[in-house]
């Protein structure tokens, strides 16, 4: 037996997905490591900003998409370093060792 599955996105989906996620305050959070939450503003305000998503199946794909971004940063970062690096470096030590 073959199962066929269909998704159709929304135009409320794709504005949803369109904008990033804030960052979950509750992964960082002491009582929620501890096995248990406060129902703190924050985690409680977070809740409110991602109940679309949920509502709407799309809420680990917006993570998803989140940490493609967070990547995507922290990539340019890491690039920015090996310019400042090379900057750094004498030019015919960079020369000589990264073009044997």
């Amino acid at each position: 037996m073959k199962i066929k599955q269909n998704i159709i996105f929304t135009n409320e989906d794709f504005e949803l997905l369109s904008k990033v996620l804030p960052d979950n305050p509750c992964t960082k959070c002491d009582a929620r490591i501890r096995g248990y939450c406060c129902g703190c503003p924050q985690g409680t305000n977070y809740d409110k900003l991602v109940k679309p998503y949920k509502d709407n199946n799309i809420y680990e794909i917006a993570l998803e998409i989140k940490e493609f971004y967070n990547l995507d940063k922290t990539i340019k970062e890491l690039r920015k370093n090996q310019k400042d690096i090379l900057d750094y470096l004498p030019k015919d030590v960079v020369f000589n060792i990264l073009h044997r």
